[in-house]
């Protein structure tokens, strides 16, 4: 509901060049990070730019929002773009990352010990 709620605010002509996704609960993701997906999709027109790291699929993910809308006004539940991204595969670009700034995220109190102690727990 929040993707649908801050499609919501956008006008059309900040939709047209695409959105970028990014999950609250994923502190690793930097200016930079955020830099470099923007550079690779503007390369990417069109497409849903997800970066990965060791094989896992990560965030923030950019989408071409005038060519998914449809799809992303029907999103139901705690699902995002998942089922967007594994339905249009061929139009995904998957951009391996060097470390895991992408795929960390933080649920837990036992996740927010771990990265506090950089990951030596």
């Amino acid at each position: 509901d929040s993707l649908k709620l801050g499609l919501g605010v956008l006008s059309d002509p900040e939709r047209q060049d695409g959105i970028l996704v990014s999950l609250a609960d994923m502190p690793k993701v930097t200016p930079g990070v955020i830099r470099d997906l923007i550079d690779i999709y503007q390369i990417e027109r069109g497409k849903i730019v997800v970066p990965t790291f060791q094989g896992k699929i990560g965030h923030p993910v950019i989408i071409h929002e005038p060519s998914y809308r449809e799809e992303i006004l029907k999103i139901s539940g705690d699902k995002g773009l998942r089922d967007i991204i594994k339905a249009n595969i061929r139009d995904v670009v998957y951009i391996p990352w060097s470390d895991d700034s992408v795929t960390a995220d933080v649920d837990t109190i036992h996740d927010m010990e771990n990265l506090l102690q950089g990951g030596k727990r």
